[in-house]
């Protein structure tokens, strides 16, 4: 939920936020895959997102990791295998849940991202703003991986004008 709640943030992000990240509105960080480019996002919090910061947050503090996922000991170099780890322990996780609630749909770290982005694309929120806010490169990358979604949007739009 809290991946959703800030425009579809990826596991790795979410790994490495820290308390001090959190001004008691906003969420800020710098998009690890693309903090070359500069992709800072300030993202003001649901009350969804203000509960589950609080919850974790409790007792916490500024430099600590805000989700039990990394730890302040984990060496640098050992940071990205560490949450390689816990994305795959993740996803065998929600695989269990989806079995047992008979959802056939498979749940990973980037179900909250895509689900994000095909909701942004059905409600006809124009693609730069979506491709901005997933911190893609060009609006070419957000294409490429949501050509899908994309093409049903513009064929129903097209329809939906032909017949009414």
């Amino acid at each position: 939920l809290f991946m959703f709640g800030n425009m579809g943030m990826n596991f790795f992000d979410m790994a490495l936020a820290r308390c001090r990240q959190f001004d008691g509105e906003r969420f800020n960080y710098t998009r690890k895959k693309t903090e070359r480019e500069g992709d800072h996002f300030s993202i003001k919090q649901s009350e969804e997102c203000l509960k589950i910061l609080q919850y974790y947050m409790n007792g916490k503090e500024p430099n600590d990791y805000i989700f039990p996922l990394l730890t302040l000991d984990t060496p640098k170099e050992r940071i990205h295998r560490v949450k390689e780890a816990k994305a795959s322990w993740f996803n065998k996780r929600m695989k269990n849940i989806t079995a047992e609630l008979k959802i056939a749909k498979n749940v990973t770290t980037y179900t909250a991202r895509d689900t994000w982005t095909n909701l942004g694309l059905r409600m006809g929120i124009d693609i730069t703003k979506i491709s901005s806010s997933l911190g893609h490169s060009s609006v070419q990358v957000t294409e490429k991986h949501y050509k899908q979604a994309l093409s049903f949007q513009i064929l129903d739009m097209v329809n939906a004008q032909i017949t009414a």
